[in-house]
């Protein structure tokens, strides 16, 4: 916690003067102070979820409730916010009987220095969870925009800890023809490498996860569904999912007799992974040949966009789970309303481009005007 940042105090004490006496200590020290007072538990009560305070401070007297009773309703009411107990003497048997007791520190008032010091140290922890509370946030955010990209990425991915499959992308799922990520989870990566090499992928694997070896690629004959071996790249790097520490696994298919595969593969690479459609890449590929082929043609081409009103409130809304599941609809709706000859990609995060053949205008204007309507219409359970 920076020394300009409020510290939230409350302090229970026999009386008002006797909590700013100990709160000025605190500003002397460089604390700017809030400072909430009570003296009865009943106070207490209604004063932690109104302040929710950084600190709770209890003074000693006959009247005032116990530390101990302090830690104890703090955390029937969910707070986690530290307990610093201030009495007449504080021996070190006293000491660890309080922390026995829940409470984060006892000092007395012969030592008003002690006080002062152990506030800072508090304050200082709090300000570090604080830090990490945001880089952890930070973390889950860059891991789930990380993990959407693998997941539209042509690719083959897997995740994998202890030998065992955790997660794998649709393009991984394709190249072994394993139907759904439920499938390959818990199923050992071994099965996927031909029997006459698995020993030289044990050696490699486990010297990368002993060593973090920078030699992370790996020339390996792979298993194809029909139980042939064909030849593949395996690039692997340190990972993490769902907090848990795991290998990246990237298979490459090498060029040789794999013709079927590499095929696959191809056709993978020019599919966005999430909706299916045709991407970008090659979207503009194809645009590109039909320009320039237009000249010696005398069809009609029309180019038409559409993009999704006001998605990225809906992504923040929704969630990245909810809005990818509508991008997924409004790209199978829209695929239903196309001829076999137009070409129709996702072009961007929530927009479509659709390559019109022989269209005039009067009938391409009522192709864009019912689809605007279908979207439009569409909702998603």
């Amino acid at each position: 916690m920076k020394m300009d940042e409020n510290l939230h105090l409350l302090i229970i004490e026999e009386s008002i003067s006797d909590a700013e006496s100990l709160a000025n200590e605190l500003r002397n020290s460089g604390h700017t102070i809030d400072l909430g007072y009570a003296a009865d538990l009943a106070t207490v009560e209604s004063l932690i979820p109104e302040r929710n305070p950084d600190i709770v401070i209890v003074g000693s007297g006959d009247d005032l409730p116990d530390a101990t009773s302090i830690a104890a309703t703090l955390e029937n009411l969910g707070i986690s916010a530290p307990v610093i107990a201030i009495s007449e003497e504080a021996p070190e048997s006293a000491v660890i009987d309080a922390r026995k007791a829940g409470v984060t520190a006892l000092v007395s008032y012969d030592r008003p220095d002690h006080l002062p010091l152990v506030v800072k140290r508090e304050a200082e922890i709090i300000a570090l969870k604080s830090r990490l509370s945001t880089f952890t946030d930070i973390l889950h955010s860059s891991e789930k925009r990380a993990h959407a990209l693998i997941e539209n990425s042509s690719d083959a991915i897997a995740y994998i800890h202890d030998g065992m499959h955790v997660y794998a992308n649709r393009p991984y799922l394709d190249l072994f023809d394993v139907d759904t990520s439920d499938d390959i989870d818990g199923m050992p990566v071994l099965d996927m490498i031909s029997s006459a090499q698995r020993d030289k992928f044990r050696d490699f694997l486990k010297q990368f996860d002993t060593t973090g070896s920078q030699d992370n690629s790996l020339d390996i004959d792979c298993i194809n569904p029909n139980g042939e071996p064909f030849n593949s790249t395996m690039e692997f790097s340190p990972a993490s999912m769902d907090g848990e520490a795991c290998t990246q696994i990237i298979i490459r298919v090498n060029s040789g007799d794999n013709s079927a595969l590499q095929k696959k593969i191809n056709s993978l690479s020019r599919q966005d992974m999430l909706t299916g459609l045709w991407n970008r890449q090659y979207f503009m590929k194809i645009l590109e040949a039909q320009d320039s082929a237009v000249s010696s043609s005398n069809s009609q081409r029309a180019l038409v966009y559409l993009t999704l009103d006001n998605f990225k409130l809906v992504r923040e809304e929704a969630g990245i789970v909810a809005s990818d599941l509508i991008l997924c609809e409004i790209g199978n709706l829209l695929s239903k309303e196309i001829d076999g000859k137009d070409l129709l990609s996702r072009f961007g995060d929530y927009s479509f481009a659709l390559l019109k053949q022989g269209a005039d205008m009067a009938s391409l204007q009522a192709t864009c005007q019912k689809l605007q309507q279908e979207i439009a219409d569409h909702t998603t359970e």
